[in-house]
């Protein structure tokens, strides 16, 4: 971008400061949920997992329950949820390394050139922009996963839902 000249470019350097400091907040704070629902993903699949494995253990009169085509199937779902919910968080924790503007020794080397102090920060001001603008797809991938996440997990929930059933009816 071009350094308007006779400019301040003050105004400009803070919005982007702090637009860059929120859209990182963002970030962390999506990580957070992504982890948080892949901790309740596997506790999910573990309850439904757990509920069919007493369910077998019980005999009911002389007769020991097995487990039947209709346990593993609703397992069988529920493993390949929790495999695509595990898929998509990890894609999306590590989707990419986030660019935070410029170092401060970098900042630091520009003092030492013949630059004014003007050029510096309009320099810096443009690596915050710059900055911002090379998080904004992978930030918008990660919500987007985290979309699907969120509702692969509810269907988790109902598959958890359908296997205490199966075991309350003694299926």
């Amino acid at each position: 971008m071009p350094y308007p000249e006779h400019r301040d470019p003050r105004v400009l350097h803070q919005l982007a400061a702090d637009q860059l400091h929120e859209q990182l907040s963002a970030i962390e704070g999506t990580d957070g949920k992504i982890a948080v629902l892949l901790s309740l993903a596997s506790g999910l699949l573990g309850i439904a997992a757990a509920t069919f494995a007493l369910h077998t253990s019980a005999t009911v009169g002389n007769h020991a329950e097995t487990v039947t085509a209709t346990d593993l199937w609703v397992l069988g779902w529920g493993g390949a949820i929790y495999l695509f919910i595990v898929w998509k968080g990890v894609n999306a924790y590590f989707c990419r390394d986030w660019d935070v503007g410029p170092k401060p020794l970098q900042v630091w080397d520009r003092y030492k050139t013949e630059q004014s102090d003007f050029r510096i920060e309009w320099g810096v001001t443009n690596d915050l922009i710059y900055a911002w603008d090379d998080n904004r797809a992978a930030y918008e991938k990660k919500l987007a996963a985290l979309s699907w996440i969120f509702t692969l997990v509810a269907a988790e929930t109902i598959l958890l839902v359908v296997a205490i059933g199966l075991v309350a009816a003694g299926v």
